[in-house]
């Protein structure tokens, strides 16, 4: 089995706004907002994660661990951003007022949170396309350490689903405060307590019908038998579309990734 990169990161979770048509702000999203980020220095890689609004909660449940995403919680995507180390986040923060001014043309609702060197990454080692994409949001059990924690996300579950056969792998868990990761004019950041995310999972199969193998194989069934002792929530999303917009990443003749 390959081993992960630690990398430096940031996922800005995203609502867009409700009194403009879903395809409108998609749209924003695609083109004229990923035309900004473009021009911002320090950056390794920015990728758009945009969530399917009908096919999520289908993360197992056990025993405390909440699955299921309501309407009112339920997030449109999240700007997936890479940085090569801290340095470069506070760089990159000098010439953001534009991007952050843009924000509230297509999102009603942004929480940013960082992941210095909190992040890892199994290169995607095959040639062939990848066609679906998952992300699972997390949130840790209050009274569980965030070194336990990060110990199942990184060292249990990470491993499990590569084992499965899970692609393009990247594990995430966030410094505890994101006051200082969104801070854009107009849009809300208001993040309560109760439906507080503490890391995240994304990866990619070659379709649909293989998450539900890869949640089924031993490897990973295990994992999530017992992850009540660390969660309290874990909520799936089909990606239905994954942009990368930015890629200066050095991967080292490991392969590429979709």
């Amino acid at each position: 089995m390959s081993q992960p990169e630690t990398i430096t990161a940031g996922l800005f979770s995203v609502r867009f706004r409700d009194d403009v048509p879903r395809e409108v702000a998609v749209s924003h999203w695609e083109h004229q907002h990923a035309d900004i980020m473009r021009h911002l220095p320090h950056i390794d890689e920015y990728r758009q994660r945009q969530f399917s609004a009908v096919d999520h909660g289908y993360w197992p449940a056990t025993p405390g661990v909440g699955t299921t995403i309501s309407p009112e919680y339920r997030l449109d995507g999240f700007a997936e951003i890479r940085w090569p180390n801290m340095l470069g986040i506070v760089r990159t923060s000098f010439h953001s007022s534009q991007i952050l001014h843009d924000e509230q043309n297509l999102f009603r609702h942004v929480v940013g949170q960082l992941a210095p060197r909190r992040g890892r990454w199994w290169p995607d080692e095959s040639t062939s396309q990848i066609g679906q994409h998952t992300a699972v949001m997390l949130r840790r059990r209050q009274g569980a350490s965030r070194g336990a924690f990060a110990r199942f996300v990184h060292d249990e579950l990470g491993p499990a689903l590569h084992e499965a056969g899970a692609r393009d792998l990247r594990t995430y868990t966030f410094v505890p405060s994101s006051k200082v990761a969104a801070t854009s004019p107009g849009v809300s950041h208001q993040y309560a307590v109760e439906r507080r995310i503490h890391g995240g999972v994304s990866f990619g199969l070659n379709d649909r019908g293989a998450v539900d193998s890869v949640l089924q194989h031993p490897s990973v069934a295990a994992v999530i038998e017992g992850q009540s002792e660390v969660l309290t929530g874990a909520y799936a999303y089909t990606i239905e579309r994954s942009d990368t917009v930015i890629d200066n990443v050095v991967r080292h003749d490991r392969g590429r990734h979709a």
